[in-house]
């Protein structure tokens, strides 16, 4: 699958059909139904209205963030960090050190985001040019987490968070009627196009001559040379589309 972790480039076809998590994560004038499959197992993550712990102390969670050269800020120097670089936590820890945490901090999207805020503890998203360069737009609203650490974003993700819950829970109840959708547009779908061969793509690459060299200084030559063959298609006598491809083909 296509996506922002492998880098590959999008080969869907007409005969292909594609549902979405959230809207805003489609390629641009490509639109697909919804199907929001529950991501969080609600009977670990959860608030313990019966027996409130006092909130103390704060979280941090990053993983890819410093691979691709990031650096961290003196914002949460001192949180207790819960990513993939320390020892393992089980569910059950984690979900105690979200229910007792001020806040979470994050440089980067994660599951670890909704698990902390259906436990009660805010989300800071922290802006930067590698991970978080746009706010999150998903399908569980603007309520629980801050845009960066002004105080006005503190107190709004404070006062907003059991909206987030309340968010979560009207999805989880619309996900039975996508999936009833689901498989009834599948089988529809999939009997439609059982005598069709259609290659045609769904999706067709908007810069393919640039994305393919660039693929192909990352030496993925077959990303590459299907997005040079699409560039060949719309410009047969370009020289340097030929000349890379001849320089896979060697």
């Amino acid at each position: 699958l296509p996506g922002r972790i492998n880098r590959k480039p999008i080969k869907w076809l007409l005969s292909d059909q594609v549902f979405t998590f959230a809207v805003d994560i489609l390629p641009k004038d490509l639109s697909a139904p919804l199907i929001q499959i529950p991501l969080i197992d609600r009977s670990i993550y959860k608030q313990n209205n019966e027996k409130p712990t006092e909130r103390k102390g704060t979280l941090l969670f990053l993983n890819r963030y410093l691979q691709y050269g990031g650096t961290l800020s003196e914002t949460a120097i001192d949180a207790t960090e819960i990513s993939f670089r320390v020892p393992f936590r089980s569910h059950q820890e984690l979900s105690e050190l979200y229910r007792s945490a001020e806040l979470l901090y994050t440089y980067e999207h994660s599951t670890a985001c909704y698990e902390a805020m259906l436990c009660g503890c805010p989300v800071v998203y922290i802006p930067n040019s590698i991970m978080l360069d746009k706010q999150p737009s998903g399908p569980f609203g603007r309520e629980g987490w801050a845009w960066g650490t002004s105080t006005e974003e503190i107190e709004f993700l404070k006062k907003s968070i059991q909206i987030f819950t309340d968010n979560c829970n009207d999805i989880e109840k619309e996900f039975w009627n996508q999936i009833n959708f689901f498989i009834d547009s599948t089988q529809e779908h999939a009997s439609r196009n059982a005598e069709n061969d259609n290659n045609q793509l769904l999706f067709t690459p908007q810069k393919p001559l640039d994305d393919g060299i660039q693929f192909y200084s990352k030496k993925d030559f077959d990303s590459a040379a299907w997005l040079l063959l699409e560039a060949l298609k719309q410009d047969p006598s370009n020289s340097t589309i030929h000349i890379y491809l001849a320089l896979i083909c060697a």
